[in-house]
């Protein structure tokens, strides 16, 4: 696997209680901590999401920002008791997927923000006999994922400790900016270019983030006062000077925070704070 990792998802909300409500019944999810109108979730380790209620509603889904964010469950039993479970909640699902890599559920919250639950196939089946990448979308085998609760204690308890947040993919202004911000800033690899979108990632996963055009190509910057606001990305403390180096070596601005540097990803117009450990 790999020492990189996504961390915690923050977002802007408009009614804190309703929300807290959906993310507890219909994933999971924990209250970790509350401080005033700000809430962490989680699955009882790292928080995953923190929620904080504004009174600016202003909210346009017309602009660069969040496509999904991704929940990593630890294995394929899982990931079946989550589409049971949303499946006895009548929860709307927006798409079911077999990407060769993985497999996913795909949803939203009340407020629109996008979901994805998925787990991991194992590294060696990421690739064919020829060494090719086998990133894809296929229909999701649901009768056969199900199948795994049959030999297995089909309890849900919610998303179970050892979830992690696996990857955010973004709309972004464009693939170039974004493989650029990620790649000569941030010191990815592009796993696939498909034209319309990237994948892109440390240490060889299928991908830490996902950006695409999909919204359209000449998307603004989000003025937005809904939604995504930032997102914590972890690293070795390794490389933390040669990044930091890289970074002010290519004019983007950094600033200083408890535990942290903040960077704006010019390509999603997203707020990205760089943890090292």
């Amino acid at each position: 696997m790999t020492d990189f990792t996504i961390g915690t998802v923050y977002f802007n909300v408009c009614q804190l209680q309703p929300m807290l409500d959906w993310y507890q019944s219909r994933l999971g999810l924990q209250i970790h901590w509350q401080e005033g109108k700000r809430v962490a979730l989680g699955a009882g380790e790292h928080d995953l999401l923190v929620l904080t209620e504004t009174l600016d509603y202003t909210s346009s889904r017309q602009h660069t920002g969040l496509f999904h964010f991704a929940l990593l469950v630890p294995d394929r039993v899982q990931l079946a008791k989550s589409l049971t479970h949303l499946a006895n909640t009548k929860t709307q699902l927006q798409g079911m997927s077999d990407h060769a890599v993985s497999e996913a559920l795909y949803l939203a919250d009340p407020e629109g923000n996008g979901i994805e639950i998925y787990r991991d196939r194992p590294e060696s089946d990421w690739y064919d006999a020829d060494g090719n990448f086998l990133l894809t979308t296929m229909r999701l085998d649901v009768a056969d994922l199900l199948a795994e609760l049959e030999t297995a204690d089909n309890t849900w308890r919610g998303l179970p400790t050892g979830t992690i947040m696996g990857h955010i993919h973004l709309h972004v202004s464009d693939i170039p900016s974004a493989e650029a911000v990620y790649t000569k800033q941030l010191g990815m690899d592009v796993m696939l270019n498909m034209g319309s979108a990237s994948f892109i990632a440390y240490d060889g996963y299928h991908h830490h983030v996902g950006a695409n055009i999909w919204g359209g190509r000449t998307l603004p910057p989000s003025d937005a006062h809904l939604g995504l606001t930032a997102y914590d990305l972890h690293l070795p403390v390794e490389h933390r000077e040669t990044l930091l180096a890289t970074l002010e070596s290519t004019g983007v601005t950094i600033t200083p925070q408890d535990d942290a540097y903040q960077i704006r990803d010019a390509a999603s117009s997203t707020l990205v704070n760089l943890h090292t450990q």
